[in-house]
């Protein structure tokens, strides 16, 4: 009778045992997960900021919206460019004169990889 005690007294000693560290491990493991999304996001930013970097120095009329892939660091990445204009062209009136608003054009750039993105906008040389 003693060993079957013993016995159950060592299981119930081990299972609270396991518990324990797994309390203690729940929080670094969360801790290890968000800093590898952060270094993520930081390795698409540095993407980001030279994409935007390039297409602010184009002429609108050379940038082709599309989607592309782009290798970096020997990690594949999604890269789309869109175009969108803000506002529709109007003119006013003034004293018998016109006043032509132009047309501005903003270019969104976003990079993704593994379902995650970051995006920015970008208004790139107008004429």
């Amino acid at each position: 009778m003693k060993k079957g005690s013993l016995l159950v007294e060592t299981l119930v000693t081990l299972i609270i045992i396991t518990f324990a560290f797994g309390i203690a491990f729940l929080p670094s493991w969360n801790l290890l997960k968000k800093t590898k999304e952060n270094s993520e996001l930081i390795k698409m930013s540095e993407i980001l900021l030279n994409k935007c970097e390039e297409y602010t120095y184009f002429s609108v009329s050379n940038i082709v919206p599309g989607t592309f892939t782009e290798e970096h660091n020997g990690e594949v990445y999604k890269i789309t460019i869109l175009k969108k204009h803000l506002e529709s062209n109007f003119n006013v009136y003034s004293n018998y004169s016109e006043i032509i608003y132009p047309i501005i054009t903003v270019v969104t750039i976003r990079v993704e990889k593994d379902g995650k993105y970051i995006e920015a906008q970008v208004v790139p040389q107008q004429w």
